[in-house]
């Protein structure tokens, strides 16, 4: 799976971060507490890698940055959790291009 969206959140003792879409963006119509929800949490591993950002790792990105993303995307482990996409890659991009 790949998406691309912005840093809403980072974890980096988890190796982890949210990707958030834009108000009314919707990605996926898992059953969900919030259905209309824009988010997924990003897990990275030691095999992930990364693009365009400096230094070329989770610490590369700050919040609001625009991100894309790909690899393997599970659902919400419960109902009111988001949906995981484990990375195999991450790319840093320039605001406002795709």
């Amino acid at each position: 799976s790949q998406l691309t969206a912005t840093v809403s959140a980072l974890n980096p003792s988890a190796q982890s971060f949210t990707l958030s879409g834009s108000s009314g963006v919707t990605f996926f119509s898992w059953p969900s507490a919030s259905p209309n929800a824009a988010s997924f949490n990003i897990l990275t591993t030691a095999q992930t890698t990364y693009q365009g950002a400096s230094p070329d790792t989770m610490g590369g990105f700050a919040l609001n940055d625009l991100v894309s993303v790909s690899g393997w995307l599970f659902p919400p482990a419960t109902y009111a959790s988001l949906p995981t996409l484990v990375a195999a890659s991450a790319l840093k991009r320039p605001l406002g291009v795709f």
